[in-house]
C-alpha cells in the first residue's frame, strides 16, 4: 500500500481509503506476498480490468474528438509543447 501511495503521490491513509472503496466495488482484490507475509498485494479483478479498459477507450475517443477540433496552428503548438509536458508527467519527487 505504501508503494502505491508513493507512486501516486498521496498519503497512505488516502490510498487505503481508495483501495477499500475499489475493493468494496469488486474492482480490486487484496492478497498476500508469499515471499513476505508483511506485504499485501492489490490486483485488478476481471471487472476492474474491464472497467479500466472502458474508461481508457472513452478517454481516447474524447481526446480524438477534441484534437480533431483544433486548428493546424493549435496542433503545432501542442506538438511543440509535448516534450515539456512529458517532463511534467514524470513521477513526483
Amino acid at each position: 500500500m505504501t508503494e502505491l501511495a508513493e507512486e501516486h503521490a498521496v498519503q497512505l491513509p488516502t490510498m487505503t481509503v481508495q483501495i477499500n472503496r475499489l475493493e468494496d466495488a469488486g474492482l480490486v482484490a487484496r492478497g498476500s506476498d508469499p515471499a513476505d507475509a508483511r506485504v499485501r498485494t492489490v490486483e485488478l479483478t476481471g471487472e476492474g480490468r474491464d472497467r479500466l479498459r472502458a474508461v481508457r477507450q472513452a478517454r481516447i475517443a474524447h481526446l480524438t474528438t477534441e484534437l480533431a477540433a483544433l486548428t493546424g496552428e493549435e496542433r503545432a503548438a501542442l506538438a511543440a509543447a509535448l516534450p515539456v509536458l512529458a517532463k511534467l508527467g514524470g513521477k513526483p519527487q
